[in-house]
C-alpha cells in the first residue's frame, strides 16, 4: 500500500489544482474580458478551464477507482487468513477489516490526502490579500471550538445510549429464543418490560443530547454558510478602497469556501484516523501460519496429549495443569470431573478449537495446530454440549453448508446418527428449513442432527462434549449405538461426560480435578480405583436432578436381565435422594456424592452422603417403629417421612447415620430373583 501513496498524492495535487480554474477562470473573465470586451480570450479561457475540468474528472476517478481496488485488495488478503483465526479472534478481527476498508474508500482517505495541499489554498489566498487567512483561520478556530463544546456536553449521553443499544439487542435476542408455545408467559412479560426500559432509558439520554448535538450543527452549518459571505464582504470592502478588483474578490470568496471545507473534511478524518490505524495494525499483524499448515489425506486415528498448560492470567491456577495421555486408533476415552474441572477446556484442545498456548496435540504424528482447515473439517468431528442448527435446512446443516453437499453422504450421516426416521418424518424431510421453523425440533432432535453433521465427512477423531445431556432414555440409547457403531468403524472418541449412561462404552477414563489428571486408564480399572471399587458420582440435591440419578444408577446394570433388579435400585435410589432432600436445609444449594458397587450377582449396596448432619435418622426410627406396629399412625408423622417408608419397604437394610458431621443414607438391594451368586462381570 505504500507504494500508491505517491501516486495518490500527485492524483490529489491534480484535483485540488482542478479547484483554481473556476475562480481563475472568473477572474479573468471580470478582469480582462467584461471590461476589453474581447470575445476570442473569452473563448480561449473557457477551452482551457474545460480541459483542466475535463482532465480533473479523468484523474478523480482515477484516484477514486485506486482506493476502491485497494480496499477490495486489502479485504480479499485478508478475509481468508481471519476466518483461518479461531473463532472467538474472528469477529474483532472482522471488524478491523470493516473499519479500514472503510476508512480507504469511505472518503476519508481522499479528505487527509487533501490535506497535504492546503498550503496551495492558503498561498493563493495570501497572494490575493492576507485578509483572507486571517479570515479562514478564524472561522476554523472558531468552528473547532464549536466542535469541542458540542463533543464534550453529548460524550456521557452517547456512552450510555451506546450501551442501552447493546442491552435492547441482548433483549431482542433472548426474545428471539422464547418458543411462543412452551416458553413462560412470565419470562416474556419480564424481557418485554426489560426492553421498555431500556428504550424509555435510551430516549431520555437522547433527549438530553439532542440540544447540544443539534445545536452544535446548527451552529457549525451557519459558520461554514457565512465563510463565502464574510469573504464576500472583506473582497467589497478592499475593492471600494482599490486595493482588490472584483474578479479579485470573486475568485478569493470561491477559495476561501473551499479551504474551509477542506480543512473541516480533513479534521473529521484525523479524529477518526488512530481507530483505522489501530484496525491497520491490526490486520498488518495478521499472524497466519499458512506455510507450517499441510493437507493430510488420511490418518490413523492415535492421540497422543503432551504436557498441556492452558494458563487461566491473573495468578490463578491453570485451567488445565500438565495433561498428558495416549489412545490407540479406535479407542473410546470419557473425561469426567466435576463442573470447572476442565473438561470442556482439555476437549477443545484436543480437537483444535482453542489449542493450548503450553503442551501439544499430536494426532497419527501431526501437531493439530499445523493442520490445515481442509484436514481439520475432514478427520475431525466436534460435538459440543448444545448442538445448534444454523438457519438453513436439514440437509445444508449436516453438510455444514457445503457448496457441493453430497446427498448419499447426508443420508448416510444421518443413519449413522440415528436420525434418518426422524429426519424423513418432517414436513419437507431433508429440506426442511429449521430457521423457518425454529421450534420444530427438540433440543434432543438438534443434538442428533448436530452429531449427523459432525460425521458427515466420515471423521477418524470424534469430540463429544456432554452429549448424552439433553437426550432422554431411547435418544440416549441410540447415540450409544451410533458411538459404538464408529469405534467398531475404526474411529477415536474423546467423550466428556456428566451422566453415567455412555460410560460402559469408554476403553479408557480420565478423571480432571482442578486442571490435573487425577486418575487415567482402563475403565474397569480406574472405576475399581474410585472408592474400593464403588462407583461414584456428584450431583446437585434437588429435584431436578432425580432423572440423573435415575440414568446413572440404571447405567450401573449391563446385563440383559439385570432389568428388574436396576429398576428396583433406581426407585430406592431415587426414595433416598428424596429423604435426603427433605430432610435437611433448604435455604442452600446442596450437592451429594453417591456411591454404588455389586456385592454380588444377587446384592447390591447403594449410599448417598452429604457434607452436614441430617435430622432423617430420628424420624428413620419413627418410621420403622410405625412399621413394626402394622403401619397404623403413619401419616402422623408427615410428608418428610414417606420416602423413609418406601426405602424401608424396598431395601433389605436401610440406616443412616450422623458420623464426621456427614450425613449418610445407606441401603443394600436384594434381587430375588437371581439365582445364586456366581460372581458378576462388573
Amino acid at each position: 500500500m505504500r507504494v500508491l501513496i505517491a501516486p495518490l498524492l500527485i492524483f490529489s495535487f491534480v484535483t485540488n489544482a482542478a479547484i483554481l480554474v473556476s475562480p481563475i477562470f472568473m477572474m479573468q473573465v471580470l478582469d480582462r474580458v467584461v471590461p476589453s470586451g474581447n470575445l476570442n480570450t473569452l473563448f480561449l479561457l473557457l477551452v482551457v478551464a474545460l480541459l483542466a475540468i475535463a482532465f480533473n474528472a479523468f484523474v478523480e476517478t482515477g484516484r477514486d477507482l485506486s482506493l476502491q481496488r485497494v480496499a477490495r485488495w486489502a479485504e480479499s488478503i485478508c478475509t481468508g487468513p481471519i476466518l483461518a483465526l479461531p473463532p472467538a479472534q474472528q469477529t474483532d478481527m472482522l471488524g478491523h477489516l470493516g473499519q479500514a476498508r472503510g476508512f480507504i474508500a469511505g472518503g476519508s482517505a481522499t479528505a487527509l490526502l487533501n490535506l497535504f495541499w492546503l498550503p496551495l489554498f492558503i498561498g493563493v489566498l495570501g497572494l490575493i490579500h492576507l485578509s483572507y487567512v486571517v479570515l479562514v483561520a478564524t472561522l476554523v478556530a472558531t468552528m473547532l471550538g464549536v466542535q469541542h463544546l458540542r463533543d464534550t456536553a453529548i460524550k456521557a449521553p452517547s456512552a450510555q445510549i451506546n450501551q442501552l443499544r447493546t442491552q435492547e439487542r441482548r433483549w431482542v435476542r433472548l426474545l428471539e429464543t422464547l418458543n411462543p408455545l412452551t416458553s413462560p408467559q412470565h419470562l416474556r412479560n419480564n424481557l418485554n418490560t426489560r426492553l421498555q426500559d431500556a428504550v424509555q432509558s435510551r430516549q431520555t439520554y437522547e433527549s438530553q443530547s439532542d440540544r447540544p448535538l443539534l445545536g452544535g450543527n446548527g451552529a457549525l452549518t451557519g459558520l461554514r454558510m457565512s465563510a463565502q459571505l464574510l469573504a464576500m464582504s472583506i473582497g467589497a470592502y478592499l475593492v471600494s478602497q482599490g486595493k482588490l478588483s472584483a474578479g479579485a474578490m470573486i475568485a478569493a470568496s470561491l477559495i476561501a469556501a473551499k479551504t474551509i471545507t477542506t480543512i473541516e473534511q480533513a479534521l473529521g478524518a484525523l479524529r477518526s484516523w488512530p481507530d483505522a490505524k489501530d484496525a491497520l495494525t491490526h490486520l498488518q499483524n495478521l499472524a497466519v501460519p499458512q506455510e507450517t499448515q499441510m493437507d493430510i489425506l488420511e490418518l490413523s486415528g492415535a492421540l497422543k496429549c503432551e504436557r498441556l498448560i492452558y494458563p487461566r492470567g491473573g495468578g490463578a491456577p491453570p485451567r488445565l495443569d500438565r495433561i498428558s495421555f495416549e489412545l490407540s486408533p479406535g479407542d473410546c476415552l470419557a473425561i469426567i470431573g466435576d463442573a470447572g474441572s476442565g473438561k470442556s477446556t482439555l476437549l477443545q484442545a484436543l480437537a483444535g478449537l482453542d489449542p493450548a498456548p503450553i503442551g501439544s496435540v499430536v494426532l497419527d504424528q501431526t501437531d493439530v495446530r499445523h493442520m490445515s482447515a481442509t484436514t481439520r473439517r475432514a478427520m475431525i468431528g466436534y460435538l459440543p454440549q448444545m448442538g445448534g442448527l444454523l438457519p438453513g435446512t436439514v440437509a445444508e446443516n449436516i453438510a455444514g453448508f457445503d457448496t457441493k453437499m453430497n446427498d448419499k453422504a447426508i443420508i448416510a450421516a444421518a443413519k449413522k446418527a440415528k436420525v434418518h426416521g426422524m429426519i424423513s418424518a418432517l414436513p419437507q424431510g431433508y429440506q426442511t428449513d429449521i430457521g423457518a421453523t425454529p421450534h420444530l425440533l427438540t433440543a434432543g432432535q438438534k443434538q442428533h442432527v448436530a452429531l449427523a453433521a459432525a460425521i458427515y465427512c466420515k471423521p477418524k477423531y470424534l469430540f463429544l462434549d456432554e452429549p448424552n445431556a439433553l437426550l432422554d432414555k431411547n435418544g440416549e440409547r441410540a447415540m450409544c449405538e451410533t458411538i459404538a457403531d464408529l469405534k467398531d468403524d475404526g474411529v477415536t472418541v474423546v467423550m466428556v461426560l456428566h451422566r453415567a449412561g455412555a460410560i460402559g462404552l469408554a476403553d479408557n477414563i480420565l478423571v480432571l480435578e482442578r486442571g490435573f489428571v487425577s486418575d487415567f486408564g482402563p475403565r474397569a480399572q480406574v472405576l475399581g480405583r474410585q472408592s474400593d471399587g464403588r462407583r461414584l458420582t456428584r450431583m446437585p440435591l434437588r429435584k431436578t436432578s432425580l432423572q440423573d440419578l435415575s440414568d446413572w444408577i440404571t447405567g450401573q446394570f449391563t446385563r440383559s436381565n439385570d432389568a428388574e433388579f436396576a429398576a428396583k435400585a433406581a426407585m430406592l435410589g431415587t426414595e433416598m435422594f428424596l429423604a435426603a432432600n427433605l430432610n435437611g436445609p433448604q435455604d442452600k444449594p446442596r450437592e451429594v456424592e453417591i456411591q454404588f458397587r455389586f456385592l454380588d450377582d444377587r446384592n447390591c449396596e447403594l449410599q448417598i452422603v452429604e457434607q452436614g448432619q441430617t435430622s432423617a435418622d430420628k424420624l428413620l426410627r419413627q418410621v420403622k417403629s410405625q412399621i413394626e406396629c402394622g403401619h397404623e399412625g403413619f401419616e402422623k408423622l408427615g410428608e418428610k417421612a414417606m420416602p423413609l417408608f418406601l426405602a424401608s419397604k424396598l431395601a433389605a437394610r436401610f440406616e443412616i447415620r450422623n458420623e464426621n458431621n456427614l450425613a449418610q443414607f445407606s441401603a443394600r438391594i436384594v434381587n430375588d430373583d437371581a439365582p445364586e451368586p456366581e460372581g458378576r462381570p462388573h
